[in-house]
């Protein structure tokens, strides 16, 4: 499996790309849970997660994230899910 690589924002914000996704020049990034000034980044849906934050809050987190593709139009994402199973 090819390791992904850490890049930290300047305001902490972490970050980790796909060195093969890198060198094709697809613009991405997978979020960590540490956010800016190493503050708790999360953007799950309030409904998804126990623990999740408030709307308000996914929708400033998203609003940073989606600053990291100035030059694209729209940032898809994806949800993540742990464990064997395969879901479609």
């Amino acid at each position: 499996m090819t390791p992904l690589l850490e890049h930290r924002e300047d305001d902490g914000l972490l970050v980790l790309r796909s060195a093969p996704l890198l060198e094709a020049g697809v613009p991405h990034a997978f979020s960590t849970a540490i956010g800016p000034a190493r503050g708790i980044f999360d953007l799950s849906t309030p409904d998804a997660a126990r623990g999740a934050v408030d709307g308000e809050t996914r929708a400033t987190n998203l609003a940073r994230f989606e600053g990291l593709f100035p030059e694209s139009d729209a940032v898809v994402t994806t949800r993540q899910i742990h464990g064997a199973e395969v879901m479609t």
